[in-house]
C-alpha cells in the first residue's frame, strides 16, 4: 500500500514558520499543501467564549474588554467569574502579578527575531492612530536597512499586529500601515507609563481625558475589524464593497475633515461612517448635525464621487431620536449588530 504522511506545524513563532517553512528555498519550496491562520476571536466569539466559561459580562463590558485585550484568548482566559471589567484590567495589567504588566517585551521576544525592530515600528505607529506610510515610518524609526524593514513590517501583519490600508481613492503605493493590536496599544497608552502600581489606578485613569480619547479610537478599530457584521447589519452582506478611510489637511483656504471607515459600494452608493462610543444614549444636536452636513458635502466635492453617500452611525449606546437624527442619519448601526453571530 502507498504510504502518506501529513506533517502539521503550528506555533506563535512568526519569524521562523516564515523563514524555514512558507518561504523555505530548500525542501519544503512549494510543498506547503494549506496554511490556516487562525485570527483573533470576534465580539461574537469572545461573547461565546465569556459564555461557556460562565463570565456573566455585559454587552458593553465585553466590548471594553476587547478593546483593551483584542480577541486573544490566552488573554481571556485570564478573566474571574464575579471580576468587573475594572477589577479585571486592574488585575491583569496594572498589578505586581498581572500577566500583561510586563507580557509586552516577552510577547515581541517570543514571536519574532530581531525584534527590536517590530517593538521600534509599533511605539511609532502608538503615536498616529490613522496610521503611517512606509516612508514615515522609516524616517521616524532610523531604520536604515529596507530589507530589515520589509521582513519585520510583513510579519507584523501576518500577525494581525499592523493593518494595511489604501486611502479613499489612492493606489497601494500610498499605503498606510496601522496599529491594530489591543494589547500593544493599551500597553504603550496606560500600562507602560504607570508601572508603579497604586490599588485602584485603573478606576482612576478610567476617569481622565486620556481615557475617554482612547475609547473613541479603539471602538473604531472594533468596527474596522468587523466590516462583515456592519455589512450584515446595513443589508448589504452580498454587495461588492472596498473599505478605506480619507484624511484631508485643512490650509488657509479650506477646512480639512477626516473620516476613519468608508465603503465603497459596488452598487453605486457610499456610507461614511461616524463611530461614537459613549457610556450614555448619544443624541445628535445641532452642532454635530452640521458638521455632519459640512463632512459629506466636503467628501462629495473633494471627491467627485457620483455615488450616492450615506451617513451611517455606528455606537455602542442607542441613538435618541430627534428632528437632527431623522434628517442627516441615514442608518444606525449597533453594538448588539457588531456582536451578533
Amino acid at each position: 500500500k502507498e504510504s502518506h504522511f501529513i506533517l502539521v506545524i503550528c506555533g506563535s513563532a512568526t519569524s521562523w514558520i516564515s523563514k524555514k517553512i512558507i518561504n523555505d528555498t530548500g525542501g519544503l519550496h512549494n510543498r506547503i499543501t494549506e496554511i490556516l491562520h487562525l485570527h483573533p476571536f470576534t465580539l461574537a466569539e469572545t461573547r461565546l467564549f465569556f459564555e461557556s466559561k460562565n463570565l456573566k459580562y455585559s454587552l458593553q463590558d465585553s466590548a471594553r474588554l476587547y478593546m483593551s485585550l483584542g480577541g486573544i484568548p490566552f488573554y481571556l482566559e485570564s478573566l474571574r467569574k464575579g471580576e468587573s471589567f475594572a477589577v479585571a484590567i486592574e488585575r491583569i495589567c496594572f498589578s505586581p502579578t498581572g500577566i500583561l504588566r510586563n507580557e509586552y517585551n516577552n510577547l515581541y521576544q517570543a514571536l519574532f527575531n530581531h525584534s527590536d525592530i517590530h517593538q521600534s515600528i509599533v511605539e511609532v505607529l502608538t503615536q498616529r492612530q490613522s496610521g503611517m506610510s512606509r516612508k514615515e515610518i522609516l524616517a521616524k524609526t532610523n531604520i536604515n536597512s529596507s530589507g530589515s524593514f520589509n521582513r519585520a513590517i510583513s510579519e507584523l501583519i501576518i500577525s494581525d499586529f499592523v493593518t494595511e490600508y489604501i486611502p479613499f481613492g489612492k493606489r497601494r503605493r500610498n499605503t498606510l500601515y496601522k496599529l491594530t493590536d489591543e494589547y500593544s496599544i493599551f500597553y504603550h497608552r496606560f500600562i507602560k507609563s504607570n508601572k508603579k502600581y497604586t490599588p485602584g489606578i485603573w478606576q482612576q485613569l478610567a476617569t481622565s481625558q486620556t481615557y475617554k480619547i482612547w475609547t473613541g479610537y479603539a471602538f473604531e478599530s472594533l468596527c474596522q475589524k468587523h466590516i462583515k457584521e456592519i455589512k450584515q447589519a446595513l443589508g448589504i452582506s452580498a454587495v461588492y464593497t472596498e473599505i478605506s478611510s480619507l484624511n484631508i489637511q485643512g490650509d488657509k483656504k479650506k477646512a480639512g475633515f477626516q473620516i476613519d471607515l468608508l465603503i465603497d459600494r459596488k452598487d453605486n452608493c457610499i456610507n461614511l461612517c461616524e463611530m461614537k462610543f459613549h457610556n450614555v444614549p448619544f443624541k445628535i444636536d445641532k452642532t454635530y448635525y452640521e458638521q455632519l452636513i459640512q463632512k459629506r458635502e466636503a467628501f462629495i466635492k473633494h471627491t467627485k464621487t457620483p455615488k450616492q453617500v450615506f451617513i451611517t452611525l455606528i455606537s455602542n449606546q442607542t441613538i435618541i431620536e430627534n428632528d437632527y437624527s431623522k434628517e442627516i442619519i441615514d442608518a444606525v448601526v449597533h453594538l448588539a449588530d457588531i456582536a451578533s453571530n
